[in-house]
C-alpha cells in the first residue's frame, strides 16, 4: 500500500533486515552490495536512501521494489515500516 506525499511530506520506508540465514562470505557481499564501499557507493545510497543503524535504513518509497528484488535474490526478508517526512 503506497502512501500519497501529503504536502511536503514525502513517503518514504524504512526497512530492516537479519542475516542470520546467511554464511558469513554471504553477509559481506550483500552488505557490500547495500551499503557500497570506499570507491563505489551502495546500492542504498544510490537509491537516495541512507543507512539509520546497521541493518536498518530508509528509502524513498519508488526505491523499495529495487531493494525487495535484491533481498529476494540473496534470501533474505526485510520487514519495513512507512512513514511520511520532510
Amino acid at each position: 500500500m503506497a502512501l500519497k506525499p501529503v504536502g511536503s511530506l514525502k513517503p518514504v520506508i524504512l526497512m530492516w533486515y537479519h542475516l542470520s540465514a546467511l554464511t558469513p562470505s554471504a553477509k559481506v557481499r550483500f552488505v557490500t552490495i547495500l551499503k557500497g564501499n570506499k570507491k563505489v557507493p551502495g546500492l542504498v545510497e544510490r537509491l537516495g536512501g541512507e543507512f539509520i543503524t546497521p541493518g536498518c535504513f530508509l528509502i524513498p518509497e519508488p526505491a523499495e521494489e529495487e531493494i525487495r528484488r535484491v533481498c529476494a535474490r540473496w534470501g533474505v526478508k526485510p520487514s519495513y515500516k512507512r512513514f511520511l517526512t520532510y
